[in-house]
């Protein structure tokens, strides 16, 4: 009874936080209505019925661009949707079959990696900050509002992300034990949705041809090297979904279930991955496709369809992945052929294992590839892409969490794809091995991309993982030995280097750098800099009155006003609105010395902007996301100490 109520207590407060920062998202004017709809309809079917839930967030997360521009997170909104309805609902547990153990604990241990990662990462940035006012400072890391106008730490934004991705592998491991309906269910939404994505994909292009005349030059610009994606502006993350669902459809075609739906949702879907030009995702979905189907669980079906079919599939598949290829020898843009594409995928991984041996057993940390690429990129490299990710998830996974983190990532997905393969090698379902079909493929994709850094692409492989890992039978007998001291040795390992990232908390150097801020500028005779939406600056240590002048940007779009919160050593002292098109200056007194080398101060503002996107114009490329202009902070000395209420000589 002390465990039933326990459980639900957890679940309680787990589904109280995202309720909160739904409902911050749900008054948000920024949020489009069409949005907020569809969270609280996935909120009331995970309600009453959790597995339904699951197939609506399987379904509206690869439109989510379509249902709220960025910086608005909407797929995570919708995930965050299902996941507080399934935990709000505590009269209903949340499994009734046993979890294979290894395999949930192998999600668990990669989710504390996660974690553990990013809390190093906040304490290490923490210099300044007194250890009484830290954990208000922890506190406000994630801002609530932060389904609106994203984080603006990539460490934050990248472990949330993560963490919603296993909250959705773990949810469909459960319900699909629970449900063994849903394997098909959940392939069918796949299907279904990518195969509208890719019939609106091509009527997208219709109209933009529509608007040109029809004339025949426009069409031949997809022929050399013109991409094109109308829900994701990622075009590799693009090929990478269709790709999942491509390759679920034609293994349903193969072994026979729904098989003319599902070769005719193929034929939708090819047009919208060859616009998306990831020469990446054809050949992990040409050589993943070809593993599994000749070799993998239920190859039998093959023989079935006889050389009829086989045969111009097998052709089909050939002119695609050589049409790809070709049309890339097109193109006028030299780093746009699939040479040149080959040369700078290597020149990456020569960037990833610098940052893996400059940082070999917990790595930069998480999110952290992404800013500090520039310095361990080549000359060459650094000329044209002046930050990137690692264009291999798994790389990127090792340069950020280390050889430890990177391994039990590894190690899960091993966990998972042997149970299934071996699981479904005895009993085929088509369903399940569909799904396992589509995430091999996927996964394939994931050695010369990115994927699953997109949340609208990589939460809708998590589900099918999870669900596909369903069939993995619980274990039987004696676990092997390393499989009990790995699970012991591994907190004690993350609560090492949390200890030592901890250090940070109390460092500060005599001169250490401002963060968060842009280029300085000079306007009205004021030397200011845009904020990004966190930004750190460093005063002397003295007792005085601190002052900065501050102004907003006059967007004629965005309603909600600016504000600005003050904090000073970690702990929030101002909070005011910021005008727009006019200095003000924001002060504050600081009635005590600092113990330290320098004060900290730090500004967060409410919400972001960029040129891109909110100035736009013919010649406007800045998409840097930016907050409000601000002047250096200035401390004015005082002579004496200012004495506290009460306090005496």
């Amino acid at each position: 009874m002390t465990a039933r109520v326990a459980t639900a207590l957890a679940r309680m407060a787990g589904a109280a936080l995202l309720l909160a920062a739904l409902a911050v998202a749900a008054g948000a004017p920024e949020i489009p209505l069409r949005l907020k709809a569809a969270c609280a309809v996935v909120m009331a079917a995970a309600l009453a019925q959790p597995v339904a839930g699951l197939l609506l967030v399987s379904a509206l997360a690869p439109a989510g661009l379509l249902l709220a521009p960025a910086p608005a997170s909407a797929a995570e909104a919708l995930a965050w949707s299902f996941v507080a309805g399934w935990l709000a609902a505590i009269w209903r547990p949340l499994q009734t079959r046993t979890v294979p153990s290894f395999a949930g604990r192998s999600i668990a241990v990669y989710a504390g990696v996660v974690g553990t990662s990013w809390l190093g990462l906040i304490l290490a940035n923490a210099g300044g900050i007194p250890l009484v006012h830290l954990p208000g400072f922890l506190l406000r890391a994630v801002s609530p509002d932060y389904l609106v106008f994203s984080s603006p730490e990539p460490e934050t934004w990248s472990a949330i992300h993560a963490l919603t991705g296993l909250a959705l592998l773990a949810a469909g491991l459960v319900l699909a034990r629970n449900e063994p309906r849903l394997a098909r269910w959940l392939a069918a939404t796949l299907v279904g949705t990518s195969a509208v994505l890719g019939l609106a994909t091509l009527g997208g292009v219709w109209r933009e041809w529509a608007t040109q005349g029809y004339g025949g030059w426009y069409l031949w610009r997809y022929a050399t090297g013109v991409r094109y994606s109308l829900h994701l502006t990622d075009l590799n993350a693009a090929g990478s979904l269709f790709v999942l669902a491509g390759l679920v459809a034609a293994s349903l075609a193969v072994t026979g279930l729904w098989r003319g739906l599902a070769a005719g949702a193929v034929v939708l879907m090819l047009p919208a991955l060859w616009l998306s030009g990831s020469r990446s995702a054809v050949t992990g979905a040409v050589a993943a496709g070809a593993l599994m189907l000749l070799w993998g669980p239920g190859r039998s079906g093959v023989s079935k369809l006889g050389p009829r079919v086989v045969l111009p599939a097998a052709v089909l598949l050939v002119v695609v992945l050589g049409g790809v290829f070709v049309t890339s020898s097109l193109t006028n843009d030299p780093t746009g052929t699939a040479s040149a594409s080959l040369g700078m995928r290597s020149e990456f991984a020569a960037t990833s294992t610098r940052m893996i041996a400059s940082a070999p057993a917990f790595g930069l940390g998480i999110g952290r590839y992404y800013p500090r690429s520039p310095e361990f990129m080549s000359t060459r490299l650094r000329a044209l892409y002046p930050y990137e990710n690692a264009h291999n998830y798994f790389l990127q996974q090792f340069a950020e969490l280390g050889l430890i983190g990177g391994g039990l990532f590894l190690l899960m997905l091993g966990v998972l794809c042997r149970g299934i393969w071996t699981a479904l090698h005895r009993r085929p379902e088509p369903a399940e091995t569909a799904l396992f079909t589509g995430v091999i493929a996927y996964l394939a994709t994931c050695l010369t991309g990115h994927p699953l850094l997109v949340p609208e692409a990589a939460l809708p492989f998590w589900a099918a993982l999870g669900v596909a890992a369903a069939a993995i039978p619980a274990e039987t007998g004696q676990a092997p030995v390393w499989r009990g001291w790995l699970i012991r040795a591994v907190p004690v390992v993350l609560l090492s280097s949390l200890a030592v990232s901890a250090l940070g908390a109390t460092r500060v150097f005599p001169a250490p750098p401002d963060r968060g801020f842009h280029d300085e500028q000079n306007g009205d005779g004021v030397k200011y800099r845009w904020t990004t939406r966190h930004a750190v600056a460093w005063v002397q240590p003295d007792v005085g009155f601190l002052t900065i002048d501050v102004q907003a940007p006059a967007l004629p779009d965005r309603g909600r006003p600016f504000v600005v919160q003050l904090e000073a050593d970690g702990r929030l002292v101002q909070e005011a609105v910021v005008p727009a098109g006019r200095w003000t200056q924001v002060g504050v007194a600081l009635r005590t010395r600092s113990t330290r080398p320098r004060r900290r101060i730090d500004l967060r503002v409410n919400q972001v902007w960029t040129e891109k996107r909110d100035r736009p114009g013919p010649n406007v490329t800045d998409d840097r996301p930016r907050g409000i202009m601000a002047a250096y902070p200035l401390l004015h000395p005082v002579d004496a100490v200012i004495r506290q209420p009460g306090e005496h000589r």
